[in-house]
């Protein structure tokens, strides 16, 4: 039996009091408070993705898919998003139009964030405890967990030679990670301590991770980070 897409579901500037449910891109990460681009009516609205979408009346051949993720990882933190939807609830007023209301002109109108840090992605705390063999069903969100463990652990990996990369063929994964290394110093800090792979070390080391790590995101397995302006965008 095929598996149920993905909802999301997405605040959109819009004077209705209800957020809308689309459907998730099959090859890109949505997290919470990534902006979206959606179709609304004959419209493209910038929209804020605030959770995942339920089930409900609509059959899911009627829905909508998000048409293009806009950010890499999530523009508005858990604390500011939820300060927004608090302001909504208090004030009697659609959530989408306040976050709008707080976002600068560029942003609403979808242009990219100012990059002021590396961002990447790291285990979150259910992930440290979890093993790729737990993941055996699904090999390359097993790759991508292995990883990041092993990048927890201190060995980072420089970009992969030829035949060296993460691969995936059929039902068994095959991962030689490349040779471990110290961890860099004057890098940022102490890029193990924080478990994250920034997003050109995941784009040498496994091409296509993306996918995978919407689906450890969703598992709570992993979680976007980011560091400040001036970190090597490769170790995080």
């Amino acid at each position: 039996m095929p598996s149920r897409p993905t909802l999301l579901k997405v605040a959109v500037p819009a004077p209705l009091p209800d957020c809308f449910d689309y459907l998730a891109p099959p090859d890109a990460v949505a997290a919470r408070g990534m902006r979206v681009r959606v179709p609304f009516g004959r419209r493209r609205l910038v929209g804020v993705v605030v959770g995942k979408g339920m089930p409900g009346d609509v059959p899911h051949e009627r829905l909508k898919p998000v048409l293009e993720v806009l950010d890499e990882a999530p523009l508005l933190d858990e604390a500011a998003l939820g300060l927004l939807e608090w302001a909504a609830r208090y004030y009697h007023h659609p959530l989408g139009e306040v976050i709008e209301t707080a976002l600068p002109v560029m942003l609403r109108q979808g242009r990219p964030a100012a990059r002021q840090g590396s961002r990447g992605l790291r285990l979150a705390p259910a992930g440290r405890e979890a093993s790729p063999d737990d993941l055996r069903r699904a090999p390359r969100q097993a790759s991508l967990l292995a990883l990041l463990h092993d990048h927890l652990a201190g060995h980072i990996p420089s970009p992969p030679q030829a035949g060296e990369r993460v691969r995936a063929r059929g039902n068994e994964a095959e991962h030689p990670l490349p040779s471990p290394q110290p961890s860099p110093k004057g890098r940022g800090g102490c890029s193990a301590c924080s478990g994250g792979l920034g997003i050109d070390a995941l784009d040498a080391a496994m091409p296509g991770w993306r996918t995978a790590a919407r689906a450890l995101i969703e598992k709570g397995l992993a979680e976007y980070t980011s560091f400040p302006a001036g970190t090597d965008s490769s170790f995080i």
